[in-house]
């Protein structure tokens, strides 16, 4: 069976038609007794490579109707074969059938409807899909993010030997993440890699990374909310150890807001383009931190996963200011009647809410002065004409930079009207005016007066 893998790698043995006894050798795994896993395991590679090359036999513009169907056929009963086989009892043969289920999957994908002649070979695995994914997923975190705790092994061991379990493992990492990088699978299946990024950062942190940007690639909104379910299960997982060991507990907490920090970074310094992906990861966590509302064990005092809240604050200074209202206007209504209360269990909530509330008064500077303190301003201008030439002299690096503190024109205006149909969509709610609609009509007044103040200024000009 080693040659005959051997061979097969290499060369296209379609035509001695050995694939069908070696499937159903495949199909005996389960009968094996005393016969060494090695022999199924090559056995299934070898089924796993005869499926490639009859499907780089065919020939992409008139393809033989027959061949096709035959192939399909075969390549549908070996997913499925696999996939049975991702629970046996030996690794060689879970290992195996990983790896060709994951082939399988990408080969047979519906990139194949680029080619018409070629489009009756997709795989549809729609029925056992969901199924077949979290058995995937289920495997990456048994067989691949693997904690060596038994130092005296490590030292016994060859350093050639553990890197060749660390390729192997890299290799079924990297055999799931093309799943998800050509968006096969849900993309809420990476959560349960995102969430080691941290941890097996020295192991794998060049392929997670190279996922995570594709992933943001594909959808940011996806993204975005496939890192909150990574930190929710992350927090989950605490949660189920907390009372044992406070220290543990309190190490792990830092860890997670430490994984939220660089989870942050990786969105950018744009936050026009990453603003519907954040305004989404905000919305679903305090969903997450309120759910359940009350807790069964202490009903008078706070949400279980109201701690959480201290990890999503992370995220905040990725917001924009005009979002941060409307996300403190949302977390306000979610949590009416919280604020009152008192004590340390609460304190996440008063951190995240602080946290929405940085550069409220920047904001309040670019606003409309009145006609007062804009003659007063005009007064000290004329006071100080030598002092400020002195400065803008002294330091025009610095007035490059900063903002002017001219007459408002209409350009920051239209931004923020635009900035506002934005925030709207990712918070708005069907049934109930939007909290942006209603924030804007609050601010009609104070917009009206914009014209008279345009007008004045001019005139003084």
């Amino acid at each position: 069976m080693k040659r005959i893998v051997s061979f097969y790698s290499c060369h296209d043995l379609t035509v001695w038609e050995i694939w069908g006894l070696l499937f159903a050798l495949v199909k005996r795994t389960g009968e094996r007794g005393v016969l060494p896993d090695s022999i199924f395991g090559h056995a299934i590679a070898s089924c796993h490579y005869a499926c490639m090359w009859m499907l780089a036999r065919l020939d992409e513009t008139e393809p033989d109707e027959t061949e096709m169907g035959k192939l399909h056929r075969f390549a549908m009963e070996l997913v499925r074969t696999c996939s049975s086989l991702l629970m046996d009892s030996s690794n060689v043969i879970r290992e195996e059938g990983f790896i060709t289920i994951c082939d399988m999957l990408v080969a047979f994908s519906p990139q194949l409807h680029k080619k018409p002649a070629l489009s009756s070979l997709v795989m549809d695995t729609s029925e056992g899909m969901e199924f077949l994914q979290g058995l995937l997923a289920d495997f990456i975190q048994e067989h691949v993010f693997i904690e060596d705790d038994d130092d005296d092994e490590e030292e016994d061991t060859d350093d050639s030997h553990k890197i060749e379990i660390l390729h192997k493992r890299r290799n079924l990492l990297a055999a799931f993440c093309k799943l998800i990088v050509f968006n096969i699978i849900e993309m809420r299946n990476a959560s349960g890699i995102f969430k080691h990024y941290m941890k097996f950062y020295n192991d794998y942190g060049d392929i997670i990374k190279t996922t995570l940007a594709k992933a943001r690639e594909i959808n940011k909104i996806s993204c975005a909310r496939t890192l909150g379910l990574s930190l929710s299960q992350l927090y989950k997982e605490m949660k189920i150890e907390e009372g044992i060991d406070e220290n543990r507990t309190a190490a792990q907490l830092n860890a997670i807001k430490e994984l939220a920090r660089r989870f942050s970074l990786t969105f950018g310094l744009d936050q026009l383009k990453t603003r519907d992906a954040v305004a989404a990861l905000h919305r679903e966590g305090i969903q997450f931190s309120l759910t359940p509302l009350e807790n069964p064990n202490d009903p008078g005092g706070p949400p279980p996963n109201l701690g959480y809240l201290e990890i999503l604050t992370e995220f905040s200074s990725k917001l924009l200011k005009l979002d941060k209202k409307t996300v403190l206007q949302y977390l306000d209504k979610s949590t009416d009647g919280m604020l009152d209360n008192e004590g340390e269990g609460w304190s996440p909530l008063l951190t995240y809410r602080s946290s929405l509330l940085q550069g409220e008064t920047m904001s309040e500077r670019s606003m409309p002065v009145s006609e007062s303190s804009k003659n007063g301003r005009k007064t000290k201008k004329r006071r100080g004409g030598l002092k400020r030439k002195f400065a803008m002299q002294g330091a025009e690096w610095v007035a490059k930079d900063a903002p002017e503190e001219a007459e408002p024109s209409k350009k920051p205006r239209e931004e923020d009207a635009s900035s506002t149909q934005g925030s709207e969509r990712d918070f708005e709610e069907t049934s109930q005016l939007s909290w942006l609609s209603s924030q804007r009509n609050k601010r009609k007044l104070p917009r009206e007066s914009y014209g008279p103040r345009k007008s004045a200024r001019v005139k003084e000009r």
